[in-house]
């Protein structure tokens, strides 16, 4: 039986999606619910250095770095943002 996974933004993730236009947020809010559907199948793109434990999620030109809480089940966005700033944002 598949667990069922949450999603939940930090406060910066949802400040950033609301800036977001409307196409690319739902884009990446459908692109999250695939995730929570897929999470045990998929292969999570790790991130390095000051992101460590953390992993990206590609859509498009955007990016979405998020964190697995296994005991909770929940996928935890911790930043959304353009390929080109999004790891310069800590």
């Amino acid at each position: 039986m598949r667990e069922s996974w949450s999603v939940e933004f930090m406060p910066e993730a949802h400040k950033a999606m609301r800036k977001l236009d409307r196409e690319v947020a739902r884009r990446i809010v459908e692109r999250l619910i695939w995730l929570a559907e897929h999470v045990q199948e998929v292969v999570h793109q790790p991130l390095h250095g000051e992101w460590i434990g953390c992993f990206k999620l590609r859509v498009g030109y955007w990016r979405v770095i998020y964190s697995l809480e296994h005991e909770t089940c929940t996928i935890v966005v911790h930043l959304v943002g353009h390929r080109s700033s999004i790891y310069k944002q800590r």
